[in-house]
């Protein structure tokens, strides 16, 4: 059969408009699936993150013969973790705020310049230096910038709080 005789689509510009309409639709369709695919990978690889952090903690916790060891394990296992450069576990005493637990053994004992009220609640500071009581914290224990409070209800005990910097 010669191709004189079979009939020819004609497509008009409206046509390929048309056409092109729909492939951008269906472009930017493609395109939002992907990016909540790629939201949910990141949010699901953060939480990945913290389950292995977390599962590190009681693992930590876990594996020690009497509570001071366990605490010190925690402390040396979000040090790691979090690459931070100091943590350590502080309690309100008639005193001050005083270092029960430290990753520098050294610092155990440390009454730190600290109002003994900030560690009622969670804290996230940008500089620990405004609420000193006094000008600087003791020799040994490191000048801190960003810090994070967060207070360890333990029944029966003063109030405490872990001391992330």
């Amino acid at each position: 059969m010669p191709r004189a005789n079979r009939p020819t689509a004609v497509v008009t510009p409206a046509d390929l408009s048309a056409d092109n309409q729909r492939l951008l639709l269906e472009s930017e369709a493609v395109r939002s699936v992907l990016a909540e695919r790629e939201t949910l990978r990141r949010r699901e690889a953060v939480a990945l993150a913290e389950s292995n952090m977390l599962f590190a903690a009681l693992e930590a916790l876990s594996g020690e013969r009497d509570a001071t060891a366990a605490l010190q394990a925690l402390l040396d296992c979000l040090k790691t973790r979090l690459a931070i450069e100091q943590a350590c576990y502080v309690q309100a005493t008639e005193q001050g705020v005083r270092v029960l637990v430290a990753i520098e053994p050294a610092q155990a004992g440390l009454v730190l310049p600290i109002p003994p009220r900030m560690l009622e609640r969670p804290r996230r500071l940008g500089s620990i230096a405004p609420l000193l009581l006094r000008d600087a914290m003791p020799e040994h224990f490191p000048a801190l910038g960003a810090t994070l409070i967060a207070p360890v209800a333990i029944p029966g005990e003063a109030p405490g709080a872990l001391l992330l910097g």
